[in-house]
């Protein structure tokens, strides 16, 4: 099949409250070198990107008792109205992440085992960051939706979507990119 994913992850564990300070500062070294991106403080990390039950799931690749990477998604369920046999579709949505030593898409294909493992139906991902460098290759098709940014009070000129870091927790507007996880 050709959306089968392996069995389990090479490398990623849950992340701990032990790991915010890194995460923090992987992530903030990661995004900053985007037009567009926030600076997370530790205390963000700790209340957007630990992992909460049923909400945010992030996961770190540890070598050493160091945090080299992590990828994390959160949930977003919708109904489904008048379907005789299912009534929730459980969507992942791509979040934040960090790939300095493991490949972009190798910690995305953990992210979505990861996913599978939590029963998620599907993932979604919108093309910023480094996504797009993924996107093909791990099946994701492509949405008939976009993203725009408006920035209250702000001078921006316009960004190219790899150009930004800045995730949107909630796209229920949208159609995206997405992927079924099997």
């Amino acid at each position: 099949d050709v959306y089968k994913r392996q069995v389990s992850t090479q490398s990623t564990g849950v992340m701990k409250k032990e790991d915010i300070a890194q995460v923090a500062a992987l992530l903030n070294s990661y995004v900053g070198n985007y037009r567009v991106a926030p600076s997370f403080t530790e205390d963000e990390v700790k209340h957007w990107i630990m992992p909460r039950k049923g909400v945010v799931f992030t996961y770190v690749v540890e070598k050493e008792g160091v945090v080299t990477d992590f990828v994390s998604f959160y949930s977003l369920p919708s109904t489904i109205i008048g379907h005789p046999k299912y009534d929730q579709l459980n969507a992942a949505y791509v979040y934040y992440y960090a790939a300095k030593t493991v490949p972009l898409k190798v910690l995305m294909n953990d992210m979505l085992i990861k996913a599978r493992d939590e029963k998620f139906d599907v993932c979604n991902c919108v093309n910023i960051l480094r996504n797009e460098d993924m996107l093909t290759d791990l099946k994701f098709m492509p949405g008939d939706g976009s993203l725009h940014y408006y920035f209250y009070n702000w001078k921006f000129p316009s960004a190219q979507p790899q150009e930004i870091a800045l995730v949107t927790v909630s796209y229920t507007h949208l159609t995206l990119p997405t992927k079924r996880i099997v």
